[in-house]
């Protein structure tokens, strides 16, 4: 998506994620196995098609150190945008 065309984008809490996945060094596979998301559940959460659950907003924080609530606060900004379009 380029951003420059369309300012009021709000990515999906994924791409959050594989940033901190990307600096963090830690694999994809082992990531969505720590949620027990299967390779089709992940490939929905990366889409934006699979939204934070409470549950996952709390695993979401046990891994990177990030607040479950900015997890539900990004899910709810992205599940916004994405009813405005």
């Amino acid at each position: 998506m380029n951003w420059a065309k369309e300012t009021n984008y709000i990515p999906p809490p994924a791409e959050t994620v594989e940033e901190l996945l990307s600096e963090r060094r830690i694999g994809r596979e082992a990531f969505a196995g720590s949620l027990n998301l299967s390779e089709s559940q992940y490939n929905k959460f990366r889409a934006g098609d699979l939204p934070i659950s409470k549950t996952m907003s709390v695993q979401l924080e046990s891994i990177f150190g990030v607040s479950a609530d900015f997890w539900l606060r990004l899910e709810n900004q992205y599940r916004l945008w994405r009813q405005s379009k």
